[in-house]
């Protein structure tokens, strides 16, 4: 007698991507390698959830290598132009490993893509995360004037500032021991319709 052989069936590819996102909040890179890996090999396609949650795994544990491999990745699968929250992984990834530089060319690049040909105004499509990833990378890398730069070239042609923008505005006045205008921002914050976050007031009392 033959015995028939029963085929083994894969999870779909939301649980796959369940999977990345858990080894994204715990830092583990190597295995969400791995995961991606075997779902090539079973010929499962990827989507952008899959992706994003890879690079935010590189991100957690500051791996320009492996969010630089990542962006390739999508390029050859989506095509040029990165959802906010992985180009937002990437920058942070960069910034965190010291290579600032490539991060703000990588920034600016984007910015480039969002340029009116004929007015070289940036559209309406960028979004204050970004932004606030490479105030925090300038901030990181102790570039203070890089990150107040940045602000004020957000708040006059970009978007307008949110309450992480704030929250990190007020952490380069902790570095830089600027209290006076660490307060300013608790004002601008509130004028803006967000309420201080307990975070913020401590990093307050850190500037002073």
């Amino acid at each position: 007698s033959s015995s028939t052989e029963i085929p083994l069936l894969l999870p779909p590819l939301r649980d796959f991507n369940h999977v990345l996102r858990v080894c994204a909040a715990h830092g583990e890179t190597e295995l969400a390698f791995k995961i991606y890996q075997s779902m090539e090999k079973n010929n499962i396609e990827p989507n952008e959830t899959t992706l994003v949650a890879l690079a935010t795994a590189c991100s957690s544990v500051s791996d320009s290598d492996g969010s630089t491999r990542v962006v390739e990745m999508w390029r050859e699968t989506f095509g040029i132009g990165e959802s906010v929250e992985l180009s937002t992984a990437h920058l942070t990834a960069l910034s965190n490993s010291g290579k600032v530089q490539e991060a703000e060319e990588y920034f600016r690049d984007i910015l480039d893509s969002k340029r009116h040909p004929l007015t070289g105004k940036v559209d309406d499509t960028v979004d204050p995360p970004l932004i606030n990833a490479m105030i925090c990378g300038f901030a990181r890398n102790r570039l203070y004037t890089q990150a107040w730069h940045l602000y004020y070239e957000m708040q006059r042609e970009l978007c307008a500032p949110n309450e992480m923008t704030y929250g990190a505005m007020i952490n380069v006045c902790a570095m830089e021991g600027k209290s006076e205008r660490a307060m300013g921002f608790i004002d601008e914050m509130e004028q803006a319709g967000y309420a201080a976050s307990k975070v913020a007031l401590n990093t307050v009392v850190k500037a002073c």
